[in-house]
Protein backbone atom coordinates (compact mmCIF):
# COMPACT_ATOMS: atom_id res chain seq x y z
CA UNK A 1 0.00 0.00 0.00
CA UNK A 2 1.22 3.22 -1.15
CA UNK A 3 1.55 6.32 1.78
CA UNK A 4 -0.73 9.48 0.94
CA UNK A 5 2.11 11.88 -0.10
CA UNK A 6 2.24 15.59 0.56
CA UNK A 7 0.16 16.33 -2.37
CA UNK A 8 -2.83 13.90 -1.35
CA UNK A 9 -2.52 15.83 2.37
CA UNK A 10 -2.77 19.18 1.35
CA UNK A 11 -6.10 17.98 -0.99
CA UNK A 12 -7.96 16.54 1.53
CA UNK A 13 -7.33 20.03 4.04
CA UNK A 14 -8.65 22.13 1.14
CA UNK A 15 -11.58 19.20 0.53
CA UNK A 16 -12.39 20.10 4.03
CA UNK A 17 -11.95 23.61 4.43
CA UNK A 18 -14.41 23.71 1.04
CA UNK A 19 -16.70 21.96 3.05
CA UNK A 20 -17.57 24.78 5.02
CA UNK A 21 -16.09 27.93 2.92
CA UNK A 22 -16.42 26.92 -0.46
CA UNK A 23 -14.80 29.97 -1.88
CA UNK A 24 -11.16 29.75 -0.59
CA UNK A 25 -8.03 29.67 -2.44
CA UNK A 26 -4.87 28.39 -1.30
CA UNK A 27 -1.87 31.13 0.40
CA UNK A 28 0.76 28.10 1.89
CA UNK A 29 1.12 25.27 3.66
CA UNK A 30 3.55 24.81 6.77
CA UNK A 31 5.23 21.56 7.39
CA UNK A 32 6.93 19.81 9.96
CA UNK A 33 8.44 16.70 11.47
CA UNK A 34 7.11 15.87 15.42
CA UNK A 35 11.26 14.51 15.03
CA UNK A 36 12.18 17.96 14.97
CA UNK A 37 14.43 17.42 11.69
CA UNK A 38 13.63 16.10 8.50
CA UNK A 39 15.55 14.46 6.05
CA UNK A 40 12.44 13.13 3.29
CA UNK A 41 8.97 14.30 2.34
CA UNK A 42 7.65 11.21 4.58
CA UNK A 43 9.34 13.08 7.65
CA UNK A 44 7.05 15.85 7.27
CA UNK A 45 3.98 14.46 9.63
CA UNK A 46 2.22 18.07 10.79
CA UNK A 47 0.94 20.57 8.07
CA UNK A 48 -0.85 23.84 8.41
CA UNK A 49 -2.73 25.13 5.41
CA UNK A 50 -3.71 28.80 4.98
CA UNK A 51 -6.35 29.57 3.01
CA UNK A 52 -8.04 33.19 1.45
CA UNK A 53 -11.54 33.38 2.04
CA UNK A 54 -12.53 35.18 -1.40
CA UNK A 55 -14.97 38.11 -0.68
CA UNK A 56 -15.70 41.54 -2.46
CA UNK A 57 -13.29 43.17 -3.24
CA UNK A 58 -14.33 45.97 -1.27
CA UNK A 59 -13.82 43.81 2.10
CA UNK A 60 -11.17 42.54 3.67
CA UNK A 61 -10.03 38.99 2.86
CA UNK A 62 -9.83 36.64 5.85
CA UNK A 63 -8.44 33.62 6.02
CA UNK A 64 -9.42 30.13 7.09
CA UNK A 65 -6.30 27.61 8.88
CA UNK A 66 -6.86 23.86 9.28
CA UNK A 67 -4.06 21.97 11.07
CA UNK A 68 -3.14 17.78 10.60
CA UNK A 69 -3.83 15.76 13.64
CA UNK A 70 -2.59 12.56 12.00
CA UNK A 71 -1.30 11.65 8.21
CA UNK A 72 -4.62 12.59 6.16
CA UNK A 73 -6.56 13.75 9.37
CA UNK A 74 -7.69 17.08 10.28
CA UNK A 75 -9.28 19.17 12.74
CA UNK A 76 -11.95 21.74 12.36
CA UNK A 77 -11.14 24.69 10.00
CA UNK A 78 -10.61 27.82 11.61
CA UNK A 79 -12.03 31.12 10.78
CA UNK A 80 -10.07 34.68 11.15
CA UNK A 81 -11.51 37.75 9.88
CA UNK A 82 -8.09 39.34 9.41
CA UNK A 83 -6.04 39.07 6.09
CA UNK A 84 -2.82 37.18 5.81
CA UNK A 85 0.07 38.82 4.83
CA UNK A 86 3.26 38.20 2.69
CA UNK A 87 1.79 35.39 -0.33
CA UNK A 88 0.03 35.65 -3.05
CA UNK A 89 -2.28 33.16 -3.42
CA UNK A 90 -1.86 30.13 -6.01
CA UNK A 91 -4.06 27.04 -7.40
CA UNK A 92 -3.84 23.68 -5.80
CA UNK A 93 -2.85 20.94 -6.41
CA UNK A 94 0.54 22.22 -8.01
CA UNK A 95 2.87 20.07 -10.41
CA UNK A 96 5.53 19.44 -7.86
CA UNK A 97 5.03 17.01 -4.67
CA UNK A 98 7.42 17.54 -1.80
CA UNK A 99 9.04 14.08 -1.81
CA UNK A 100 10.70 16.01 -5.51
CA UNK A 101 11.12 18.92 -4.05
CA UNK A 102 13.78 17.52 -1.37
CA UNK A 103 15.34 15.28 -3.99
CA UNK A 104 16.20 18.29 -5.99
CA UNK A 105 17.06 20.24 -2.96
CA UNK A 106 19.36 16.97 -1.78
CA UNK A 107 20.87 17.11 -5.89
CA UNK A 108 21.67 21.13 -5.73
CA UNK A 109 24.19 19.74 -2.52
CA UNK A 110 21.87 20.87 0.56
CA UNK A 111 21.60 17.04 1.83
CA UNK A 112 21.49 18.17 5.72
CA UNK A 113 18.38 17.98 7.67
CA UNK A 114 15.75 20.78 7.73
CA UNK A 115 13.97 21.72 10.27
CA UNK A 116 10.36 22.70 8.33
CA UNK A 117 9.42 23.83 5.39
CA UNK A 118 6.37 25.62 3.89
CA UNK A 119 4.89 26.12 0.11
CA UNK A 120 3.94 29.41 -0.56
CA UNK A 121 4.23 32.06 -2.83
CA UNK A 122 6.01 35.20 -1.47
CA UNK A 123 4.38 38.31 -2.04
CA UNK A 124 7.62 39.89 -3.88
CA UNK A 125 7.89 41.70 -7.59
CA UNK A 126 10.51 38.87 -9.18
CA UNK A 127 8.47 35.92 -7.66
CA UNK A 128 5.97 34.76 -10.17
CA UNK A 129 5.51 30.95 -9.22
CA UNK A 130 5.13 29.24 -5.61
CA UNK A 131 8.22 27.40 -3.65
CA UNK A 132 9.28 24.48 -1.38
CA UNK A 133 11.54 26.73 1.29
CA UNK A 134 13.08 24.73 3.33
CA UNK A 135 14.54 26.07 6.70
CA UNK A 136 18.23 24.23 7.02
CA UNK A 137 19.79 23.60 10.34
CA UNK A 138 22.56 25.89 9.17
CA UNK A 139 19.89 28.55 9.74
CA UNK A 140 20.30 28.50 5.38
CA UNK A 141 16.74 28.73 3.46
CA UNK A 142 16.38 26.95 0.14
CA UNK A 143 14.29 27.35 -2.49
CA UNK A 144 12.65 25.08 -4.77
CA UNK A 145 10.54 26.97 -7.56
CA UNK A 146 7.71 24.35 -8.35
CA UNK A 147 7.53 25.22 -12.17
CA UNK A 148 11.21 26.53 -12.76
CA UNK A 149 12.46 23.22 -10.46
CA UNK A 150 15.34 25.87 -9.80
CA UNK A 151 16.99 25.49 -6.39
CA UNK A 152 18.59 28.13 -4.93
CA UNK A 153 18.95 30.59 -1.44
CA UNK A 154 17.07 33.27 -2.32
CA UNK A 155 14.45 34.21 -5.11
Amino acid sequence: MAILNFTGRVTIAERLVKEKYPNVTLYEVQGKSSRGQSVSANDVDKLTAVFNVNVAETETPPHVIIESTGWGEFGEPQFFSDPWDEDCMFSWPIRMDLEEAVSLKKAAGYKEPFSAMVLRQPLHPRVKNPFYIFSQITGEYVFVDVVTKRVSTGF
